[in-house]
C-alpha cells in the first residue's frame, strides 16, 4: 500500500498530466489596444507564466496588475510594484520615486487622446486595406515655416467608414498638403536599436486636401478645427 507522501506524488503526476502544456513563450508576446498593453512571458527561474497589464499614459508606461500561471494552471497574483527588503549593505539600495495613483491614472487617461488639427505633406501615397477596412498615410508636419526640411512625422490611422472616406480623398503620391483633424493616440514605443520614442499617431476624424497653391499651416491646435474654418 502507497505510503502518504507516495499517494502526494501521484495525484501531482496525475494533475501534471492532466493540465493542457504551457506554450514555449521564448520572446515576450505583447498585445497593444492603444491604451494598455498586455505583456505575456515565461519566467525560467520561477517556471511560471507571467502576465502584466500597463496603461499606456503622457508620464510612462504605469503597471496596473499581474499574474502568474503556474504548470499545474493554478492563477496567482503577483502584488504591483513589488518590493523585497534588502540586507543592510547588500548591493545599492533601490531608490523609487512615488507611483502614480488611481485618480492620477484615471486624470491621465481621459486627457491621453487629445483633438487635434494638423496640416502637413503625404511622404507617400496612403495604404488602404479593403478587406481589413483599415487606412493609413504618413504625413510630414512642418513646424518651421521657413525650413521644409524641418518635419515631424505622424502616422494618420482610420479604420471602418472613415478609412473609405479617406481612401476617396485620393492622397495617391507623395508631397500632397493636407488638412486633418481627429484624436491624437501616441505612445511610447520600442525603436529598432532597443530603445524607446514617442510613436506620433492621429486617428483621423477628416482629411481633406488643401486648395493648390496653398502652404500647408506650422501651427498645430489642440481643438478640432475643419478646412472652411481655418484662418
Amino acid at each position: 500500500m502507497p505510503t502518504p507522501a507516495e499517494q502526494g506524488r501521484n495525484r501531482q503526476a496525475a494533475r501534471q498530466e492532466r493540465a493542457p502544456a504551457q506554450p514555449n513563450l521564448a520572446e515576450p508576446v505583447v498585445v497593444f489596444d492603444g491604451s494598455r498593453a498586455v505583456t505575456v512571458s515565461h519566467n525560467e527561474e520561477k517556471d511560471r507564466t507571467e502576465i502584466h497589464i500597463t496603461a499606456r499614459t503622457p508620464a510612462g508606461d504605469v503597471l496596473l496588475h499581474s499574474l502568474a500561471v503556474m504548470p499545474n494552471n493554478d492563477l496567482h497574483t503577483i502584488i504591483p510594484f513589488e518590493k523585497r527588503p534588502r540586507k543592510q549593505g547588500a548591493g545599492r539600495t533601490a531608490q523609487s520615486g512615488p507611483q502614480a495613483t488611481q485618480k492620477e491614472l484615471l486624470a491621465e487617461q481621459e486627457n491621453e487622446h487629445p483633438p487635434i488639427t494638423i496640416e502637413g505633406r503625404s511622404v507617400r501615397g496612403a495604404s488602404y486595406d479593403k478587406e481589413k477596412q483599415t487606412y493609413r498615410l504618413v504625413l510630414a508636419h512642418h513646424p518651421n515655416p521657413n525650413d521644409l526640411k524641418e518635419a515631424v512625422y505622424y502616422d494618420l490611422i482610420a479604420q471602418g467608414d472613415k478609412a473609405r472616406e479617406c481612401y476617396a480623398v485620393r492622397v495617391t503620391t507623395k508631397g500632397i498638403a493636407v488638412h486633418v483633424t481627429g484624436d491624437e493616440v501616441s505612445h511610447m514605443g520600442r525603436k529598432k536599436d532597443g530603445g524607446e520614442e514617442r510613436q506620433k499617431i492621429i486617428r483621423i476624424d477628416t482629411l481633406e486636401k488643401l486648395p493648390p497653391g496653398q502652404l500647408d499651416s506650422s501651427e498645430i491646435r489642440r481643438e478640432k478645427v475643419p478646412l472652411p474654418d481655418r484662418k
